[in-house]
């Protein structure tokens, strides 16, 4: 029986070579993702092995990522904070994710007899593991100053005489690390320092729900937003919108489903979820076994009827809606009710947010004016339903 590895190479292909693209010019990106559209898939294709084959080609093993979940920041009691400063759990969360990633590949960055003596010779993971212990049980002044063990353990990385290294640090749920109180605007301050330090071979990705100007906005301050922007301003050419899956994606994401469900669904019945899911992939999850149920033929009109009565398609509609700015999910709503709303992006930065982010596009009424359409009809009938 044949393994079938999902998601596959061709799986959110252009969304890969995106990324891919702008790591291979040494630079750093920034992604932005409404709830459930699938970001964790494409965060964790990218460090995978075939995926950095097939884009990187004989480089591939150069590319060292480090994935950083906002959840595993260690929270510290008040009295701990006095001794290691806001910034510090931030730092111990990069530090312990590059052990994490080196070593499994730490016989790489073993320099032979040939090029050192044993004497000289650099164990990368007894630097990584020191300059680790150090920052868990060094004095006040130490776990202070924790971007400096970040600092010279990225040196050590990169300085390795064994290859040309590629550090790539990725930020999941950026707003989570800028929202939870935990770290202040001169964590990310610092890190631009290292970029400046180390350029073309440490770059950043970060992911978020909404733009890079919506996170600064929340900042306390002009001083914070100035402070934080040092850092944000790396990722001003290079912003890219997660969007829904395109048909190939979301079929092959059904198949998935139903392999792991055990119930297919007909070709016919898969292509009409995608379409009244509109290829949100957290969406048709919900549906999926609903629309497995159903027996008979329906319109798409009433698919999207019989789902937006789904508790799980409506939370997961919640949750995509929740994850908005107010001004888009007011509008959305608009839109919803308004089956000839104009469609004019250059008026409304609102609307042009949407349609980046593949929530709405434009369609053309009876009497030849551009209109905006929800481009979910499930969500469309959800907000069609809630009170004015």
């Amino acid at each position: 029986m044949t393994n079938v590895v999902f998601p596959s190479i061709d799986y959110r292909k252009y969304d890969q070579a995106y990324v891919i693209d702008v790591i291979k010019k040494a630079e750093s990106c920034h992604l932005i993702a409404p709830s459930g559209v699938g970001k964790s898939n494409l965060l964790q294709m990218i460090p995978r092995e075939d995926v950095r084959r097939h884009h990187f080609g004989n480089s591939w093993d150069a590319y060292l990522f480090v994935m950083l979940n906002p959840h595993k920041l260690i929270f510290l009691e008040p009295s701990a904070l006095e001794l290691t400063g806001r910034n510090w759990a931030g730092y111990e969360l990069m530090l312990k994710g590059l052990l994490e990633t080196v070593r499994p590949i730490q016989h790489l960055f073993a320099s032979p007899d040939t090029v050192v003596t044993a004497e000289q010779r650099i164990n990368v993971m007894d630097e990584l593991e020191g300059n680790y212990g150090a920052l868990l049980n060094g004095n006040r002044v130490g776990m202070q100053s924790a971007i400096r063990y970040l600092e010279d353990s990225v040196r050590v990385i990169l300085t390795n005489q064994m290859a040309t290294w590629r550090l790539v640090f990725v930020f999941d749920e950026l707003e989570q690390f800028f929202n939870q109180k935990v770290l202040t605007p001169i964590f990310f301050q610092s890190l631009r320092g290292l970029r400046d330090d180390f350029k073309k071979q440490l770059m950043f990705i970060t992911v978020s729900r909404n733009t890079l100007e919506e996170l600064v906005e929340d900042l306390a301050d002009d001083k914070e937003r100035a402070t934080a922007e040092s850092f944000l301003e790396l990722f001003n050419d290079f912003v890219w919108y997660v969007r829904p899956l395109d048909m190939d994606s979301a079929i092959e994401a059904l198949n998935e489903m139903g392999r792991r469900y055990g119930k297919r669904l007909k070709p016919e019945t898969r292509d009409q979820l995608v379409r009244v899911g509109g290829g949100h992939p957290g969406i048709m999850k919900r549906a999926y076994l609903t629309v497995a149920g159903i027996t008979g033929a329906l319109t798409d009109d009433q698919l999207a009827e019989v789902l937006a009565a789904d508790s799980g398609v409506l939370r997961d509609c919640s949750s995509l809606l929740t994850s908005l700015p107010s001004a888009q999910r007011d509008l959305l709503a608009r839109i919803a009710r308004t089956p000839d709303h104009p469609y004019e992006p250059e008026k409304s930065v609102a609307l042009t947010q949407l349609v980046l982010k593949g929530l709405v596009d434009r369609s053309r009424a009876a009497d030849g004016r551009l209109v905006c359409r929800i481009t979910m009809p499930v969500l469309a009938h959800v907000l069609g339903k809630q009170p004015k």
